[in-house]
């Protein structure tokens, strides 16, 4: 939250970001930034724009250059310092801490460009090399590379240019009403400055994007761009798995998949080509399944769940981002589906050792699990500070600045399957007493769930319980279906919800991410309603495929991510259970 001189900002939508419109009166004025619960960027900007004498300074002294923070204060100096006047902000009001900038660039290349405008807009198609003539030097000239779909590697250009020419580039992943579509958050950019005459280059960072925006100016001669190119950088092994059938649509959707998980692979896996670029262990559960039919290589997913496994010594379950300095926000389910994937890692490649070794995380977080299940009054597994994540919908625990102590019913299920392969694992490496123990730890777990969180008026599990024993109000579709998935519901009750698999009823919370819908489909093919999942894949994948898109996109509709290996699942299915 924004304040201005004690008065919260409103904000709408602007061209490129959100942005608020405020009149000001000549002198100072004061910008209070509020950070209260979980922040997920790991930057935040401030554009201004309006009279040229505009200034923005850091410090509430005029001899500091540093901004002013003041971490966790209570809540009594916090709604004071949200009400207080420049003078009353200064200490002792409250304990800033002056936070020098570090390695801070002269200029935000991506805002800048996002926010300038071209000389003129044209849609011609220009070929190189593409000589750009002097313009006035304070607008950039702007050309767009599409490079065909989306791509993800080093950027390399060969120029011809004056010395001090700036070139600015932009990466991004999709065209919107014939403009850049820019995902907010991600810093996909970069400046070069020209020496005097020819002249190539290499990127020293991966990027990923479709498009490549490119903007010149400060050019007292003309520039020459001779080419533009890029050094492809994904997992360094060859595609072994194919798929082709009678129907082009299902053709077309295993190559998107393929071509999206190729993008998210490197030396582990990674949730997204350019997004984020970072080991999200819960997607790596859905990119175990599709490397398999795709490359079968086994070193890529081992390497993966060995990184995971070393979080464990700073955590006490594995960490929902890996490696990373997000320690304090576990996600549970991201646990519990790297126990999942531990042992689906041996049920493909029978690798004894890695299962030896393995093995003791697994029970350590196993052990942990337990444990807290036994201090929760009704058996529950119960975890607070933690995003309690399992889709993109509203379902308990998506907003991970709620911070309520609730029981979730999807952890709990996911954990019983997570118990029952770290049991599978405990016989792996000839510890049976062990898998006895994590056996009878999931089925009691399992009375527990059925006892607590299932709604005889309702016919279906509820999203949650809180301390009280008040059951939460929502039934969601995902909560229901990792229910299923996980093994937790009598006969009776699963007969009553898998009709829901694919249709849910109105009143429930509807499935929101392609991640969440594979489990949907790992239930039809256990049921064996090949039918439904070929008629779910061709209408919710043939979409994207409908709207351009070369790569699987994070959820079906408006994604932050347009390449997102957790959706590539279809190579997987089609490969495995309809080729066979």
């Amino acid at each position: 939250m924004v304040y201005l001189d004690g008065q919260k900002l409103t904000w709408e939508s602007g061209q490129i970001e959100p942005q608020a419109l405020i009149s000001l009166t000549a002198g100072e004025h004061l910008l209070l930034l509020d950070w209260k619960g979980m922040i997920f960027e790991t930057d935040f900007a401030i554009s201004l724009a309006g009279s040229s004498d505009l200034q923005l300074r850091a410090g509430l002294d005029s001899e500091d250059r540093g901004w002013q923070v003041s971490v966790n204060p209570s809540d009594d100096e916090r709604q004071a310092a949200l009400a207080a006047t420049h003078s009353e902000l200064l200490p002792p009001t409250l304990h800033w801490t002056v936070m020098q900038p570090l390695d801070v660039p002269e200029i935000d290349v991506q805002r800048f460009v996002m926010s300038s405008e071209p000389l003129e807009h044209t849609s011609a198609a220009v070929s190189l090399p593409l000589a750009v003539s002097v313009k006035a030097p304070q607008y950039g000239q702007q050309f767009i590379f599409d490079f065909g779909r989306e791509v993800l590697g080093w950027i390399e250009f060969d120029v011809d240019a004056p010395t001090g020419a700036i070139l600015d580039f932009v990466g991004f992943e999709i065209m919107q009403s014939q403009a850049p579509g820019y995902s907010l958050g991600v810093d996909n950019s970069f400046r070069y400055i020209c020496r005097a005459g020819r002249q190539t280059y290499r990127s020293i960072f991966r990027r990923g994007f479709r498009y490549l925006l490119l903007s010149v100016y400060a050019a007292d001669q003309p520039v020459t761009i001779h080419r533009v190119t890029l050094h492809q950088a994904t997992y360094d092994q060859p595609v072994i798995g194919r798929f082709q059938c009678s129907d082009p649509r299902l053709n077309q959707i295993w190559d998107m998949c393929a071509y999206a998980e190729r993008l998210c692979s490197d030396d582990v896996f990674s949730a997204d080509g350019a997004y984020e670029q970072a080991l999200w262990v819960g997607d790596a559960y859905a990119q175990q399944l599709i490397h398999q039919v795709i490359y079968s290589d086994p070193s890529l997913p081992e390497n993966t769940l060995r990184v995971v496994a070393d979080s464990l010594r700073r955590t006490p379950i594995v960490n929902s981002q890996v490696p990373s300095a997000w320690e304090n926000r576990l996600m549970p389910n991201w646990s519990w589906l790297w126990a999942i994937g531990c042992y689906m890692h041996y049920f493909f490649n029978a690798d004894s050792k890695f299962a030896q070794e393995i093995y003791p995380a697994l029970a350590q977080q196993a052990e942990f699990a337990l444990a807290r299940c036994k201090a929760h009054r009704l058996g529950l597994f119960s975890l607070e500070g933690c995003w309690h994540f399992l889709d993109w919908s509203d379902i308990d625990g998506v907003d991970f600045n709620d911070q309520r102590k609730l029981a979730f019913t999807h952890e709990n299920c996911l954990l019983v399957a997570a118990l029952r392969a770290t049991a599978k694992m405990a016989l792996v490496v000839g510890k049976s007493a062990d898998a006895q123990r994590w056996n009878l730890f999931a089925a009691h777990l399992s009375v527990a769930i059925n006892q607590h969180l299932w709604s005889e008026e309702l016919e279906a599990y509820v999203d949650s319980i809180d301390e009280d024993g008040q059951l939460s109000a929502k039934i969601s579709q995902a909560v229901n279906v990792a229910a299923l998935f996980s093994g937790v519901p009598t006969n009776e009750r699963a007969a009553q919800l898998l009709p829901a698999v694919v249709v849910p009823p109105q009143h429930w919370i509807h499935i929101g991410s392609p991640f969440m819908l594979s489990f949907s489909l790992e239930l039809l093919v256990r049921e064996r309603r090949f039918d439904e999942l070929l008629q779910v894949i061709r209408s919710r994948w043939g979409r994207m495929l409908d709207r351009g898109a070369t790569a699987t996109w994070e959820t079906f509709s408006n994604p932050r991510s347009w390449c997102h290996a957790w959706s590539a699942t279809p190579a997987y299915f089609l490969s495995a259970h309809i080729l066979g």
